[in-house]
């Protein structure tokens, strides 16, 4: 790549080691994109055949080439609708071509063929623009005139234009309204005439130097020739302003922080926010944000005026210190913009690097006249949004600071509530908050960063007070079950339900520990389980062999969580599930009568006084239809549980990549719950962390590629186990050897496939033996990481001996 494009683009020999490592992170990225498209293509094949829209989907969502598409379909003998794929593609691109600002309106872009047709067929002279700069930067402008030139209705030029037209596009012979370029966005105005016709103007465009007016005719009639009179929306420009000259106050101020190496890659500014790209090889350090963000507030109250003049581009290039966007092509003369310095200045010793203290640039756009009027730069966001391309996106003036302001100060009150609270519940909430944080992109980045530090400290201080706590409601849970074991051996009939209450602890945790028990003291009945004191409703049964065929463990729980809206899994021997509200506690131990009823039984129970958290309120019997459910439609069935399973990865990835970035890690353990122990859903909830962020989507999601893990996934019939390993981290770290490391204690453990990337592994449950997902998963998750440890990859702690309660699965709360 180099040798044969060095030459037109030098700056691939200056920095060869950064080409290797963008090719190299491209083919890992792509072999990403097949293996995941395999493992889609192999489940859609199942059908018998390749839909258009599984092809399409393919191609679009997950990357997959359409030729290998049809290869595999070819070696698998499987059927491809081509047409149909062909189909959906076509509407497709149309659907893009006809997107922008009129979406499902019109394409009112202006092809060669209507410049042609404006400038030879028609005379008319590219668009006057020397008015745009003719205002008051504080929200005021004046009127001006201008006589229509021509009408374009989206496919051809019309003498007349009416609020029949759904939209239209006027070209005036001068225009004060400025076109979108230079990521500044288009102005919009009202256009009148004289007869009473009114115009209004959503878009402003520019194309080869004719201004094309687009918007629709509010009432009356357009002809061409008709003068007419602009009134720009200045008010709008003048926050679009604020936001322009904050961007370049930006780039000096990254510069002066990151140093000389960056880059502008982009820009956009509207009147809501700015956003900049630049170039820069990882995040941005949290102290430098905080340096960038000082630096343009003081810009701003220095109370700068913006100066600006047309210059010749040989004589403005020779600036001291200016710096020209890479591959933008200049006009001659080109309009310099100086925060600070007069033009003359610059221009009158060019020996000064004047770009190195000041904010110079060559510039089209509308900006404030003074920084002053910036009033306020507050960062936002912070990302990578391409191999070396970082992404920062902030806020100005009076109003953005202060709902910013006001917004970081509901959060915090937020924090400090988390504060008062403790256990489990303190985890929860501190989950909950940190991804609430983490998602709001409307309140300042540094002040963020501030509160997901503090509810990591938080947390750290909470786990380490608590883990008396809750070794002392493990123990608690255990002596209960040995006591309901007890009762319920002195108990005639087949069933027993009974509470637990073990104190703050995970409910789920609290029951596997308490069955454990039971299972030891009363193998004879089958015991239905419940707690409600660790902040949600917890639901566990067992049926030992010797009611086999009787009754269902699974049957028995579904009755219960019907009845209290929670989920779960399971078997014939052995189900769980959990609710959210705590409160139907009656309501569960009622149904779970119901149950025993139904099935022939008589149910004793341990006096709830003695056991969890209860309402006042009575539940009655809300059971039913508790056998197994068959699904109605498999296929759209797992359709649903995969996209379940991707959504939970996205954030998990987010997750992972905050935490990570803050802990300094390069390697991760953590739990996810919606694949219930399917592995080939635990590799797509992992592609799911993976994936690149994408811009253009409103919520954020994967982001974690760079950091290898180990997620474990607990279901009724396995633990499953992925363990990934980026491609840079291999040479350090071996992906089948961590999953080895992690199925060592458990003989029944196997390593599904071993890869170098991607390493699956699998633990089946053995009531017999004790084995239970669910109750092992915190404990190799431990094992993961005091592997790491031993390599040297995992950060040195304080040898209070709580690593298993660092990077469990609480730590985010599904």
């Amino acid at each position: 790549v180099v040798n044969s494009l060095g030459v037109a683009f030098p700056s691939l020999k200056t920095n060869p080691g950064d080409v290797k490592a963008i090719i190299k992170e491209e083919e890992e990225q792509f072999g990403r994109t097949l293996d995941k498209g395999i493992r889609e293509f192999k489940t859609r094949m199942k059908s018998g055949k390749i839909s258009g829209d599984d092809a399409f989907l393919l191609f679009t969502s997950y990357g997959f080439p359409i030729d290998l598409t049809q290869l595999m379909a070819e070696e698998s003998k499987v059927e491809i609708d081509m047409p149909g794929f062909d189909a959906k593609m076509e509407a497709f691109r149309q659907a893009s071509r006809a997107s922008g600002t009129f979406k499902n309106r019109k394409d009112m872009q202006l092809q060669a063929a209507q410049t042609a047709a404006l400038a030879e067929t028609m005379s008319i002279k590219p668009t006057d623009e020397s008015s745009k700069y003719q205002w008051d930067t504080k929200g005021d402008g004046g009127e001006f005139n201008a006589t229509i030139k021509a009408i374009y209705d989206g496919k051809e030029f019309v003498d007349k234009c009416s609020s029949s037209m759904e939209v239209a596009g006027l070209v005036l012979d001068n225009t004060p309204c400025y076109a979108e370029q230079g990521g500044q966005i288009f102005d919009v105005a009202t256009i009148s005439a004289a007869s009473g016709a009114e115009f209004q103007c959503d878009d402003t465009q520019k194309y080869a130097g004719f201004v094309l007016h687009i918007g629709s005719v509010k009432n009356g009639e357009l002809k061409v020739g008709d003068g007419v009179t602009i009134k720009v929306d200045y008010q709008r420009r003048a926050l679009i302003a604020k936001n322009h000259t904050a961007t370049h106050i930006l780039n000096f101020a990254l510069r002066a922080v990151l140093g000389e190496k960056v880059d502008q890659k982009g820009s956009l500014v509207d009147e809501c926010k700015l956003r900049f790209d630049f170039s820069h090889g990882k995040p941005v350090e949290p102290e430098e944000l905080a340096k960038i963000e000082e630096i343009c507030n003081m810009e701003i109250q220095k109370a700068h005026s913006i100066n600006f003049e047309n210059v010749a581009l040989g004589r403005a290039k020779a600036i001291g210190g200016l710096r020209a966007v890479f591959g933008e092509t200049y006009p001659d003369p080109v309009r310099v913009v100086s925060v600070g310095p007069a033009i003359a200045q610059l221009l009158g010793d060019s020996s000064r690097p004047w770009g190195s203290q000041h904010s110079i640039e060559f510039c089209g756009g509308t900006h404030v006249a003074n920084t002053s009027e910036i009033y306020k730069f507050v960062l936002q966001i912070e990302e990578g949004v391409a191999k070396g391309v970082r992404r920062i996106v902030a806020v100005t003036g009076p109003q953005a600071a202060v709902e910013a302001t006001l917004k970081t100060k509901a959060l915090s009150v937020e924090v400090e509530e988390c504060m008062g609270c403790t256990g489990a519940l303190m985890v929860k909430k501190i989950g909950e908050l940190r991804l609430k944080i983490g998602q709001d992109k409307e309140v300042s980045l540094l002040q963020k960063k501030a509160m997901l530090n503090d509810l990591d400290k938080l947390k750290t201080k909470s786990l380490k007070s608590d883990k008396a706590d809750t070794k002392a409601a493990e123990k608690r849970a255990k002596e209960i079950g040995a006591e309901i074991a007890a009762q319920a051996a002195k108990e005639a009939g087949n069933f027993y339900i009974a509470t637990v209450d073990a104190g703050s602890i995970d409910d789920a945790k609290a029951l596997s520990f308490a069955m454990e028990a039971v299972s030891k003291g009363c193998d004879s009945k089958a015991v239905l389980l419940l707690s409600n004191s660790g902040g949600k409703l917890a639901v566990l049964a067992s049926v030992p062999k010797s009611l086999d065929g009787t009754v269902s463990a699974k049957a028995w729980t579904d009755a219960v969580l019907n009845a209290i809206g929670g989920k779960g899994g399971g078997n014939d021997s052995k189900a769980q599930g959990q609710a959210l509200d705590t409160s139907k506690l009656d309501d569960a131990l009622a149904a779970a009568k119901a149950f025993t009823g139904a099935a022939g039984g008589d149910a004793k129970s341990k006096p709830a006084s003695s056991g969890g958290k209860k309402d006042k309120k009575k539940g009655g019997d809300k059971g039913g239809d508790v056998g197994d459910k068959k699904a109605d439609d498999p296929e759209a069935e797992r359709k649903a549980k995969l996209k379940k399973v991707k959504k939970e990865g996205g954030k998990r990835g987010i997750e992972i990549e905050g935490a990570a970035d803050m802990g300094g890690l390069q390697f991760f353990c953590t739990a996810v719950e919606e694949p219930e122990g399917d592995i080939d859903l635990v590799c797509e909830s992992v592609d799911a962390m993976n994936a690149e962020i994408d811009p253009n989507e409103e919520e954020r999601k994967g982001g974690s590629g760079h950091i290898g893990k180990v997620v474990f996934s607990a279901g009724a019939e396995q633990l499953a186990i992925v363990a990934y390993v980026p491609e840079a981290k291999q040479g350090e770290l071996s992906c089948e050897e961590w999953l080895r490391a992690v199925l060592k204690n458990y003989p029944s453990g196997k390593v599904i496939k071993g890869g170098a990337a991607i390493s699956t592994g699998a633990i089946p449950t053995d009531a017999d033996k004790g084995v239970f997902p669910l109750k092992i998963r915190e404990g190799l998750i431990l094992e993961a990481n005091n592997f790491l440890r031993s390599k040297g990859l995992f950060p040195e702690d304080d040898g209070d001996d709580d690593d298993d309660y660092v990077f469990g699965d609480d730590d985010f709360p599904s």
